[in-house]
């Protein structure tokens, strides 16, 4: 009797620890709660901290790359109206020969011709976007105007968005404002100078497309590396489900064994008791 008493008041002891360990993990497995803290180990959770500043750091570089992104997709836009604009300049200039010089005709499209000059300068000098301005300005007139140095990667990376002057001035397109008074020839001039700048424009478009694409691998490659340091960052903070889920297996097999030893011993001891009487 003394035995089975012993018995039963162990197993108790058993089954009400393994009750208790199985509501802990149980509890654990339901809120996220880790078995083992890497705030515990200083090294992990120091690991962890600069993973996520990277992270961080990259979310703010791309925020950056965006607005580059948007400076040059107002550039290439404003090239564009440029290029239209000089198309109808020639079309002025060329019906301009229809006229003799100091005719009426032929001055109003002369007119017409500096008005469209002074418009593409007006463009740019106007344009809101002060990263845009930069790389079409001319230095001399906006001091703000040239190369952009941009931070690319978590390392300081940089890289160089080139200006791309597109005014009207000798280091731009080079379209000067043209004298009512001049010759056939001086006309005849100024459409071969057209061409030169459309080609000068269509070959500085290129390139702003050639830094655009660049910004997109670069906005590409950085978004996939912050995945990675978000990722190893959240597994290095992560609850580890499967250790408690394994562990939590282990004790209601402790419970389960205890209840059925709990309920044999209990049934031995009811029929000792029954010989008994």
């Amino acid at each position: 009797m003394l035995t089975s008493t012993h018995g039963i008041a162990q197993t108790l002891l058993d089954l009400r620890s393994a009750e208790r360990a199985a509501g802990r993990l149980g509890q654990q497995l339901n809120t996220g709660s880790k078995l083992a803290s890497p705030e515990d180990d200083p090294a992990l959770w120091a690991e962890a901290d600069r993973a996520q500043s990277t992270t961080t750091y990259l979310e703010a570089v791309h925020t950056s790359l965006n607005e580059v992104a948007g400076n040059v997709h107002v550039a290439d836009m404003a090239m564009d109206a440029i290029s239209r604009h000089i198309d109808i300049m020639k079309q002025q200039l060329a019906e301009a020969l229809d006229y003799l010089p100091g005719d009426p005709g032929r001055d109003q499209r002369i007119t017409n011709f500096n008005t469209i000059q002074q418009q593409i300068d007006l463009l740019i000098q106007t344009t809101r976007d002060p990263g845009a301005r930069r790389i079409m300005a001319d230095p001399a007139v906006d001091p703000t105007a040239g190369d952009q140095q941009i931070i690319t990667g978590p390392d300081g990376a940089r890289k160089t968005i080139h200006a791309r002057q597109v005014h009207t001035g000798t280091t731009g397109l080079n379209i000067p404002a043209l004298d009512p008074a001049l010759t056939n020839d001086d006309v005849n001039a100024a459409l071969a100078g057209l061409d030169k700048a459309k080609t000068t424009l269509t070959t500085r478009r290129a390139g702003l497309a050639t830094d655009a694409q660049d910004l997109i691998r670069v906005q590409e490659n950085n978004m996939h590396i912050s995945d990675l340091y978000r990722i190893h960052a959240e597994s290095l903070r992560a609850v580890d489900f499967t250790e408690a889920a394994v562990e939590l297996q282990s004790v209601e097999v402790r419970r389960s064994l205890a209840s059925q030893i709990l309920g044999s011993i209990t049934g031995q001891r009811s029929k000792i008791l029954d010989l008994l009487q």
